[in-house]
Order: C-alpha cells, then sequence, then structure tokens
C-alpha cells in the first residue's frame, strides 16, 4: 500500500515538473504581451502625431450632441485622408462660425465598407451630429475593400465581425484576426508600430508622396458606376436618417482623369435624396496644388475650402 501511494506521489510530481516548462513560457509570454500592450497605449500612441489625431478626433466624434435650444449646428466630417488633406480644417471652421460648429473624423486609406460599420458604431456610441460629411471620391464609394485590423480598432463593433468577414469574404482566421484587433492595441496598430520606427530611421519618408504623379486610373464608366453608387450612398442615408441627421456628400478634386465620376455621383446622390457638395473638378485647380495623385497641397486645400464653405453654409442650414 504504501509502495503504491509512493508510485502515485512520484507520477504526480513527475507530472508537474513536465509541465513547468510549458507554464513558464506561456506566462512570459503572456507578460510580453502586456508589456507590449501598455507600450503601445502609454508610448506609442503619444509618439504618434497619426495615433494623437485618431484618439483625440474620435472621443471628439462619440461625445457629439445636438444643440438643441440653439439654431448653430453640429457638423461631422468623416472619411480618409482626404478629410486631412483637402480640407484646411481651421478655415473652414472660421468660414461657418456662427452658424455651424465642425468637428471631424478621419483614418488613412478608408472607404465606402470601413465607414458604412464606422458610422454605425460612432451613433451606437453616442454620437448625435446635426448633418454628416462624408468626404469621398468616386473611387471610395466604389471601393470593395476595408483596412481589417486598424478598422477593427477604431470603426467595427465587435457585433460586427462577422457581417465584416462575410462581405469581405475572409476566412476564420482573418475573422480571428479581427476581434484580437477589436480589442488589443499593439496588435490593432503593429503596422503604424513599424511605420513609426521606419520614420525615426528615415524622417523624410512621408514626402515620397510629393514624387507621386497623377495617373490615369480606371477608365469605369458613368452607366457602370452610377448605380452602385447610388446603393451605397442610399445605405448611408439609411445610417443617418435613423438617427435623426442630415447625410451631405463632399467630393474634392482628384487628378486622374477617367475617375472623378462627377456625373455620376450627382445622380446617384438625386436618386437618393441627398445633397451634393462639388464645386471643382481637377481642372479648376492648378498642376502645382496637387501634392500627387490625389491630395491637395495646403495652398489647394485653402483653394478648395473656401470653394466648400458657401456651399456647406446653405446646405446645413437648409
Amino acid at each position: 500500500m504504501l509502495l503504491s501511494t509512493s508510485s502515485f506521489e512520484q507520477q504526480v510530481r513527475r507530472r508537474i515538473t513536465l509541465r513547468r516548462p510549458g507554464m513558464v513560457v506561456l506566462a512570459t509570454l503572456a507578460a510580453l504581451l502586456a508589456v507590449f500592450e501598455i507600450g503601445t497605449r502609454t508610448v506609442v500612441e503619444h509618439q504618434s502625431k497619426v495615433q494623437r489625431t485618431v484618439n483625440a478626433e474620435y472621443n471628439e466624434a462619440i461625445h457629439m450632441r445636438r444643440a438643441h435650444a440653439s439654431s448653430r449646428k453640429e457638423l461631422l466630417l468623416v472619411g480618409n485622408s482626404l478629410v486631412g488633406h483637402e480640407i484646411d480644417l481651421p478655415l473652414l471652421r472660421r468660414e461657418l462660425m456662427p452658424t455651424c460648429e465642425v468637428h471631424r473624423f478621419w483614418i488613412y486609406n478608408t472607404a465606402y465598407e470601413d465607414w458604412y460599420f464606422g458610422l454605425n458604431r460612432l451613433f451606437a456610441e453616442g454620437s448625435r451630429p446635426d448633418v454628416v460629411g462624408v468626404v469621398f471620391a468616386a473611387m471610395h464609394w466604389s471601393a470593395g475593400a476595408v483596412r481589417s485590423d486598424y478598422s477593427s480598432q477604431y470603426l467595427f463593433r465587435t457585433r460586427d465581425l462577422p457581417e465584416v468577414a462575410a462581405r469581405m469574404n475572409l476566412d476564420r482566421t482573418a475573422l480571428s484576426s479581427l476581434f484580437l484587433a477589436r480589442y488589443s492595441k499593439f496588435y490593432a496598430l503593429r503596422t503604424e508600430i513599424r511605420k513609426l520606427v521606419m520614420q525615426r530611421f528615415f524622417p523624410d519618408l512621408p514626402r515620397m508622396y510629393e514624387l507621386f504623379q497623377p495617373t490615369a486610373g480606371n477608365q469605369m464608366s458613368d452607366e457602370q458606376i452610377t448605380p452602385i453608387l447610388t446603393d451605397r450612398i442610399k445605405s448611408y442615408r439609411e445610417i443617418t436618417d435613423r438617427y435623426g441627421a442630415k447625410l451631405l456628400l463632399i467630393v474634392p478634386p482628384i487628378p486622374r482623369p477617367g475617375q472623378e465620376h462627377q456625373e455620376a455621383i450627382r445622380e446617384a446622390a438625386r436618386a437618393a435624396g441627398v445633397e451634393v457638395v462639388m464645386p471643382l473638378t481637377f481642372a479648376d485647380v492648378p498642376a502645382r496644388d496637387f501634392l500627387d495623385d490625389v491630395h491637395l497641397t495646403p495652398a489647394g486645400a485653402r483653394l478648395y475650402t473656401s470653394a466648400i464653405a458657401t456651399q456647406l453654409r446653405d446646405d446645413i442650414t437648409r
């Protein structure tokens, strides 16, 4: 009997001994992940100008409330880098005061699908602007991709992730990645961390955009793109209508012949019952005022902002 008990105790000790290295490895990995997560939230987000801007604008956007006792309207501009580069925010704020208070929330490399879910999340988290201005070119309305992990952190709700995966034809691994990015800043921002490190060694890296030249782009016809735009604009309007906000389309000029599709945008917007702010084509803007094949220079942004200010004021107060 004693021999049996002793043998059993030896087996237990042996199992514990065998498991101990695995437990140490798991504990070490957990500690490293915790360090990376804390480091991302406390260091990277303060070192990166992009991250500081995204976090500040996100928090500002979700805390927007309508001033029911005032005639002043609250305008939220959303979209991608066109919001940041094409619109001179201080100038627009001066032009629209005191009738309108302007806020913005934009994320690089996002398009229709990102903001379809992003608008739903903003409203679900309490954002209540009077007017939502979506700043897209036609190519962003017709795009069929998302910014995956980054958008999962800032634009997607957890409940929406299966739908995102279905719409994007993602496999289970990619869906798992979205879930992880939804809750882990380190995982969601790992690409941005690499960019931040690269810019430490190559400070002029962002100036690579200045080397870009206008390209011909695709040759999708207005007839092909109009039904796509119509359906997608209607889907945005359904979201804004649900929360009592007005939807505006703000369309900047881009130096891509064959990709502006301004008539198609106007036709689609009319069909969706949405107003369009589109005062300039790329032909109205001097070539020197384009930074690359999409964005305006600061001088170009001032030109464009002045052009949209009057129409925005009329559309917002109408």
